[in-house]
């Protein structure tokens, strides 16, 4: 926890749901001050010299951008909705740590609670979903270390989800972020020696990890929540990549183009799957050791109209002591 005095800055025009928000920053803070205003000149003002992060509206973002100046406090976007405005300032602007998802009643009180706890201690180590949801969901991890294990795994999970209850559709979405993840730790990441891509390439082969470069997969369901965690030993998962991918195929989508991104062998979509597929896209990363990226589907959200809900999205640097 911070030793010096330290505060938050919600900055939301006064019908924004931000009650959950508060209280969250409240009790992970332990003494830090939340400062909340509707004009974000006045609180930048009222924030302490260097306050923990921002929170602000898509509505408000230019102008809290300008109040900041050039300080480098972290921003944290109130997302209503898919807005390509949103991503476009995400990806250009490295202060902005990312959206989140929010409703008539606010965000999701444990990706809140989460998102608080890791911008006070961002030295602890990234936790996977399963450490989230806590009491009463079922979680299991899986080591692929081949093609054809990485094409059990996906098989595996998809048919534990039916078993667990999942209709088609989710446990199809499950599946298939199971697959864009695992293509992403096995090909992807791994790099030989001299830092050159060792299997993007050859994506159409069939490959055999050593086992230093092996990642791990974590499935996590509960009642209301689906979730995998994909954690790869390289840490290679450039900020800049994350967002561009996911503002990629939201133009194409949009505008009915065919943009591709062919330099790590595949079409530079998966990304974007990952993030419209589900409810909640995240990545951590510790440079050249760790990249964690975890994808996560709300159950209770509903399936007509899916693809317009808002959806939380974010990238966080994790750095630990040593």
């Amino acid at each position: 926890m911070p030793s010096r005095q330290s505060s938050f800055a919600v900055i939301a025009d006064k019908d924004v749901a931000i009650d959950r928000l508060v209280r969250a920053l409240k009790a992970a803070g332990a003494g830090a001050d939340v400062v909340v205003e509707s004009d974000p000149a006045l609180g930048i003002a009222r924030v302490h010299e260097s306050p923990i992060a921002v929170f602000t509206t898509v509505g408000l973002l230019d102008d809290t951008l300008a109040t900041m100046g050039r300080d480098r406090w972290r921003v944290f976007v109130l997302n209503d909705k898919p807005e390509e405005k949103a991503f476009e300032v995400t990806l250009s602007d490295s202060r902005i740590g990312g959206l989140l998802a929010w409703g008539s009643e606010g965000g999701r009180a444990f990706e809140l609670r989460y998102l608080a706890r890791r911008l006070l201690a961002p030295n602890e180590p990234p936790p996977h979903m399963g450490a989230l949801l806590g009491w009463g969901a079922t979680t299991m991890s899986f080591k692929p270390k081949t093609t054809t294990e990485e094409r059990a795994v996906v098989s595996r999970i998809e048919i534990m989800g039916r078993k667990l209850g999942l209709s088609g559709r989710w446990a199809t979405s499950l599946s298939s972020a199971a697959h864009e993840l695992m293509m992403n730790a096995i090909y992807d990441a791994p790099v030989d020696e001299h830092g050159q891509l060792k299997y993007a390439l050859r994506r159409d082969e069939d490959i055999q990890l050593l086992p230093q470069e092996v990642p791990t997969l974590w499935f996590t369901l509960s009642a209301d929540f689906i979730a995998l965690d994909m954690i790869d030993p390289f840490g290679r998962l450039p900020r800049n990549r994350f967002y561009e991918g996911v503002l990629r195929g939201h133009r194409n989508l949009k505008y009915q183009r065919n943009e591709l991104d062919t330099s790590h062998g595949g079409a530079g979509l998966g990304l974007h799957t990952l993030y419209t597929s589900g409810s909640i896209l995240r990545a951590e990363l510790q440079p050249l050791k760790l990249t964690h990226v975890s994808w996560v589907l709300d159950r209770q959200s509903p399936k007509s109209g899916f693809r317009e809900l808002p959806r939380s999205l974010y990238f966080l640097p994790y750095r630990p002591d040593r």
